[in-house]
């Protein structure tokens, strides 16, 4: 899938998957030499309807947050640690130099596993919704070998949908609520 992708041949992004994939497999060598392997079928998967719409988009990244949120007991809460989430939900993490109009990609294939890498180069704030993006990919769009998320493709259907899934994963609607009142 990655060697289609004429923009991964940029200066960066080629030498990044390389690296990403081959930590993978290496990975995948060690869990299954010990016996922890735990392929691809690790983490939940999200079945959704096809989006036509900016707005079934941003509802469907929305709900799918709220029902991620709510399977893993989070409530309103702050998401926490969200490397530690991602780890014990199954899925390998990675942080990487990449060009600044990447902010993340997602791998999901039986010899390296899900894995999600993102930008070393972003601000931690940036980053944080990183993680998320590239979360809601594993779990609505683990049919595709992987992604890259580029900020050009921010009006991409399934791009919307996963900034959708992140900003509500990272500050759910009645989180917010309960935030502003006590604020006063």
């Amino acid at each position: 899938m990655f060697r289609s992708d004429t923009e991964a041949d940029r200066e960066g992004v080629k030498q990044a998957l390389r690296d990403c994939i081959a930590l993978g497999h290496d990975l995948t060598n060690i869990e299954d030499l010990v016996g922890i392997g735990r392929g691809v079928a690790t983490a939940v998967a999200y079945s959704v309807a096809a989006v036509r719409t900016q707005w079934e988009a941003i509802q469907a990244g929305e709900h799918v947050a709220s029902e991620e949120r709510r399977r893993l007991g989070l409530g309103s809460s702050p998401a926490g640690d969200l490397v530690r989430l991602l780890e014990t939900q199954g899925v390998r993490t990675g942080v990487v130099a990449m060009p600044d109009d990447i902010s993340g990609l997602t791998i999901a294939h039986a010899h390296v596993g899900l894995f999600v890498v993102i930008n070393s180069e972003h601000a931690p704030v940036r980053q944080r919704f990183s993680w998320c993006h590239e979360y809601a990919h594993v779990l609505l769009d683990r049919g595709a070998a992987g992604r890259i998320s580029r900020t050009t493709e921010r009006t991409d259907l399934v791009e919307l949908r996963a900034n959708a899934f992140a900003a509500a994963f990272l500050m759910p609607v009645e989180g917010v609520r309960q935030f502003g009142s006590h604020l006063g």
